[in-house]
């Protein structure tokens, strides 16, 4: 991988649970299931990385193909799909088009993970 990479600051912030995306176990099962397949691919992984260290500013789809050596048109179905997910969002000005980590996009599959599935855990295992 590009080492600019291995640069990426985690921003736990932008990740906090908010009460507003709970719900049970059932209904987070599906946008869990979503977001995994996402972020299944090594690329839409990085892509989200950069995206989520980029912030509030969020970054050009040209300047994410450059970082990730990525084909435009191969990026721009990996952003499609991350977007599909709701784990970013992207902001058209003219020709160009921002994408940014949609705040609290992971809220969902965490919460899965927490309630469902570490809460299946014998306490000695968690």
């Amino acid at each position: 991988m590009p080492s600019e990479l291995s640069k990426i600051e985690p921003r736990p912030d932008w990740f906090a649970k908010s009460a507003d995306r709970a719900g049970s176990a059932a209904s987070l099962q599906p946008v869990a299931l979503q977001c995994l397949a996402a972020l299944s691919q090594s690329t839409r992984l990085e892509a989200f990385r950069l995206l989520a260290s980029a912030g509030a500013d969020g970054m050009g789809a040209g300047t994410i193909a450059k970082i990730l050596e990525t084909r435009h048109n191969t990026l721009s179905t990996h952003l499609s799909i991350l977007q599909q997910s709701g784990l970013i969002t992207s902001e058209r000005n003219g020709r160009n088009v921002t994408y940014f980590a949609t705040p609290g996009g992971l809220d969902a599959l965490l919460l899965f993970l927490d309630r469902d599935c570490r809460g299946m855990m014998p306490s000695g295992e968690q």
